[in-house]
This record gives structure tokens, C-alpha cells and sequence, in this order.
């Protein structure tokens, strides 16, 4: 039987896996392509990759949570057994796409501020970056989706099962062994007490029953 290539183990995997691997990728891609250009009023200006420029070290965090979601989807792909994780497989998913998707906002908030730059003109978002947040945002989806299909929800009520499971006539002989215990536990004088009602009429019983073989003596 002929071994499945790459194209056929992908188009197996779960929809939100796909998104991730698809995302993850893409992402991690992007931090090689401009993110930004500027032109000041000498009609010079600056190219920034993710890589590059000012904001380099939140380009190198946005490709390290990239290249840890790519990692995991290449396990997946590939049939491999997970490294141990911190997290949940769905939730780390979730974790980098949201975390991607803040330090992008931060860094286009930084670029596209009137303060950055100096004569600036025009200031250009690039392509590299809109396919990052496109990334991000296909990461964080992936990862939604991969957690509501193991049905998981945060506001989900729990269920108190039986530790024990007492079948009747185990319940019974419980029961039994209970009443037991709490007539060994009374004191007799309190037993004596409520049984002086009881013990009375069975006395007179017994003297009335007693006097009657006398009467048939005496006739």
C-alpha cells in the first residue's frame, strides 16, 4: 500500500488544525517582507522589514510564536507524538494567534503615530504586514475552532458523580447495621422507659390468664 505524501495527511487533519498550520506559516513568512515604508519631503524615505528597523525585537517574538505553532502543526502533520506542553494543544493555539495579533497592533501604532519619523509625508503599511495579521488572525481562529470541537467551555457547569454506588441490597444491610448501632448507642434505662406501657398489659395478661385454672379448680 503506497505511503500518504504531505497533500493527503493535510487534507485529513481537522479544519481548525489546517487554519493553524496555514496561519502559522504565513506569519512566519511575513517577518522576512516589508512591514512599513515612509517618504519625507525630499522625497527619501525608509523600508522596514519585520525584521528590521526600530521595533526588530517584536518582529522576533511575533516569529518565534509563529514558529512554535508551525512546529506543533508539523507534529501533527507528520504523525508525531507531542512534546510535552504547558498548555492545552487548542489553547497555546489561541495564546499565539491573540499574542501575534497584539504586538502587531502595537507595532503598526507605533509606526503609523505623527510622531514617528521626522518631514514625513506619506507613511505606507506594506504587504508583509497585512499578511501577518492575516496570519495571526487565521491562527486565532484555528485554535477556536480546535477548542470547541473537544467541547470545551469555560462556563460550563460541573457534574458531582456517586463516589459510591450502593445497590439495595447493599443499601439495605447499611441501613440494618445503622439501626444497630443506634440501639447499642441508647441507654437501656431510656429503652426500659419507653417499654413500661407496653409491659404493663402483658403483666395483667398473664395474672388474669393465671387466676382462671384456679376458678376451674374451685367449680
Amino acid at each position: 500500500m503506497p505511503k500518504d505524501n504531505i497533500i493527503d495527511k493535510f487534507g485529513r487533519l481537522p479544519l481548525g488544525m489546517k487554519l493553524v498550520s496555514i496561519g502559522s506559516f504565513v506569519t512566519f513568512i511575513s517577518v522576512f517582507l516589508p512591514w512599513y515604508a515612509d517618504l519625507d519631503t525630499f522625497n527619501t524615505g525608509d523600508k522596514f522589514i519585520g525584521l528590521g528597523g526600530p521595533l526588530y525585537l517584536l518582529g522576533f517574538l511575533i516569529m518565534a510564536l509563529a514558529g512554535t505553532a508551525l512546529i506543533l502543526s508539523a507534529f501533527r502533520l507528520l504523525g508525531k507524538k507531542l512534546p510535552q506542553l504547558p498548555l492545552e494543544e487548542a489553547h497555546l493555539h489561541i495564546f499565539v494567534g491573540a499574542m501575534s495579533m497584539f504586538l502587531l497592533i502595537i507595532t503598526s501604532s507605533i509606526y503609523f503615530h505623527s510622531k514617528f519619523g521626522v518631514n514625513i509625508t506619506m507613511k505606507e503599511m506594506r504587504f508583509g504586514m497585512i499578511m501577518a495579521f492575516a496570519g495571526a488572525a487565521l491562527v486565532l481562529l484555528g485554535g477556536l475552532s480546535l477548542n470547541k470541537i473537544r467541547g470545551v467551555s469555560f462556563e460550563s457547569e460541573g457534574k458531582l458523580d456517586k463516589l459510591i454506588d450502593v445497590e439495595e441490597p447493599g443499601r439495605d444491610r447499611v441501613q440494618r447495621d445503622v439501626k444497630q448501632e443506634v440501639s447499642e448507642a441508647v441507654p437501656l434505662e431510656v429503652l426500659d422507659e419507653g417499654n413500661l406501657e407496653k409491659k404493663e398489659p402483658v403483666a395483667v395478661n398473664v395474672e388474669e390468664s393465671s387466676d382462671k385454672p384456679e376458678k376451674q379448680n374451685l367449680f
